[in-house]
């Protein structure tokens, strides 16, 4: 199953790096730097940090449901 969606980085590939083997998603550069570097931009717990979690999973799972759906 292919994914088209902007908010969806394609997956080019993995590292398994480090002694304690730990694997490493590769994706294309995302301007905004990576999902760690955007979280850390939010209050931990705020209200504005739970309600922007709970509207991105909910995007995600329409479009996860329309994608089963056709």
């Amino acid at each position: 199953m292919e994914l088209d969606n902007e908010h969806i980085l394609p997956l080019l590939g993995y590292i398994i790096e480090g002694h304690l083997k730990t694997p490493s998603l590769v994706s294309e550069w995302m301007h905004k730097g990576t999902l760690h570097d955007v979280m850390r931009t939010f209050v931990r717990g705020s209200l504005e940090t739970c309600m922007m979690v709970r509207y991105h999973t909910i995007q995600a799972q329409k479009y996860k449901l329309r994608e089963l759906l056709l």
